[in-house]
């Protein structure tokens, strides 16, 4: 069999006999060097008395090395015997070309439990996956397979597939918890790499806008420019800066009240009208380290 990017089949494991007990059939492969990044499935049970059992088979990456990959199937029993012979399935990891570019300006504004997703199509785009998930990087990374149902705080749960234009809205988010969300790109030739934006849930009962999240700065010639995920709570957003040091002679703490003489001097607050998450720091001098706060 081949698979494209993307795509998954499934496979019927049959026992030669009917077992009278469990039976754990297991899975593991040979073939191209980086076959680990492309092939995912679990190992299967057989209970006792039945003599079949399917594994879904997916290719999952985009790129790298492609060609055959052997699966090797085993049965053993609830004892860890082999259960007859082993058989396997040769499986052809088929490229279709140059994969999508992700989509760009991704931003997520934050609601009561749901997230309105934005971005920018990328170029011979067919369409896009949404995941999201509660839980941390540590305990799970971004480009783990996303799962039809689950808890969001332990798994990547796939909120929409095949999803063509901005905006979309992400439902049942935790409120007052960190939701990170992912968007990739879908074309002809396979899935781009994932862009993940991380988002806060509010209640429509929160008396004050949450933290500002997601901050970014980028520097350039004389200016910073800055970008949040913003707030649906927040009526407004105040943001300074200054190039005092933290430490030693003219030390300014990060606390320090705003004041009107210069940045070297103290925190000086910047003009920001409106709620929308964006804002750039003008009349900078290169070379000089500073500090912000939103």
């Amino acid at each position: 069999m081949s698979l494209e990017p993307g795509e998954s089949a499934t496979i019927t494991c049959t026992l030669s006999a009917t077992q009278s007990v469990a039976t754990l059939v297991t899975l593991s492969w040979s073939g191209t060097a980086s076959s680990q990044r492309f092939v995912s499935f679990n190992n299967i049970g057989i209970p006792s008395g039945n003599r079949t059992a399917t594994f879904q088979l997916t290719h999952v990456d985009r790129g790298g090395s492609f060609g055959n990959v052997v699966i090797r199937i085993t049965g053993t029993d609830n004892a860890q015997v082999q259960v007859g012979t082993p058989s396997s399935v040769t499986v052809n990891l088929v490229s279709l070309g140059t994969p999508p570019d992700p989509p760009t300006n991704v931003r997520a504004t934050p609601g009561d439990e749901s997230v309105v997703l934005s971005w920018t199509k990328s170029s011979g785009v067919i369409n896009h996956d949404i995941h999201f998930t509660t839980a941390t990087e540590s305990a799970l990374a971004d480009d783990v397979l996303g799962v039809d149902s689950g808890s969001s705080r332990t798994k990547w749960l796939r909120e929409l597939s095949n999803f063509d234009n901005s905006p979309a809205t992400v439902d049942i988010v935790d409120n007052d918890r960190t939701n990170r969300i992912r968007i990739r790109s879908k074309s002809p030739n396979g899935v781009s790499e994932w862009v993940i934006v991380k988002a806060i849930g509010r209640s429509g009962t929160s008396s004050a806008p949450g933290i500002p999240a997601g901050l970014s700065i980028t520097p350039a010639d004389t200016q910073l420019r800055l970008q949040w995920i913003a707030d649906a709570h927040a009526s407004g957003y105040d943001v300074q800066y200054t190039s005092a040091p933290t430490t030693g002679s003219g030390a300014v703490t990060n606390d320090a009240d705003v004041q009107t003489v210069s940045a070297a001097a103290g925190w000086l607050a910047v003009s920001h009208s409106g709620t929308a998450g964006l804002q750039v720091i003008t009349g900078l001098t290169n070379s000089t380290e500073y500090r912000v706060r939103l």
